[in-house]
């Protein structure tokens, strides 16, 4: 006899997935085409079964399934209360790469240390409302010291560009 995932062990989003899937009618092939239209990121039919076996997308889980819950009639599936571990891993990862150093990571998420080294480890879920709070406050604080920096080098562009040289004589 064949094994079969017990799909009460699969991850909360691959469950709402599989949900908005079987609600919209669709094959698994319409339905990623459907995805692919409305994140603008390709989802092909492949993507889309290791999603419904069970594996999270490394970034914007939530907006596949708001994706989803369109394609399914709307409104039937509530966003999970929870964000995956993995997810919130990705997102951590990828704001390091970006340059930001932990230190700022935690100050602008207004988070202490300790929790943000376990977020990273990406072993626990973050409540959604949490997540939510702290991307963007870690967003906004990314944003206004990239706009700080920039605005320094227009001023020293700025000063270097009047600087008078002195007369030579």
């Amino acid at each position: 006899m064949p094994r079969t995932k017990d799909p009460t062990n699969l991850p909360e989003f691959s469950r709402n997935l599989a949900e908005a899937l079987h609600a919209s009618g669709l094959t698994q092939d319409e339905f990623a085409d459907q995805l692919t239209s409305l994140t603008e990121t390709a989802v092909s039919r492949a993507r889309l079964a290791s999603w419904l076996a069970g594996v999270t997308p490394r970034s914007d889980a939530e907006g596949y399934l708001v994706a989803a819950r369109e394609i399914s009639g709307g409104g039937k599936i509530p966003l999970p209360v929870w964000v995956e571990g993995a997810i919130v891993q990705a997102r951590i990862r990828a704001w390091l790469a970006q340059g930001v150093s932990r230190k700022v990571l935690w100050l602008a998420a207004g988070i202490p240390q300790q929790t943000l080294s376990v977020w990273e480890s990406g072993r626990v879920r973050v409540k959604r409302r949490t997540w939510i709070r702290v991307e963007a406050l870690t967003e906004a604080w990314i944003k206004a010291l990239d706009d700080a920096l920039k605005a320094a080098g227009e001023i020293r562009d700025h000063a270097e560009n009047t600087r008078q040289e002195p007369d030579a004589r």
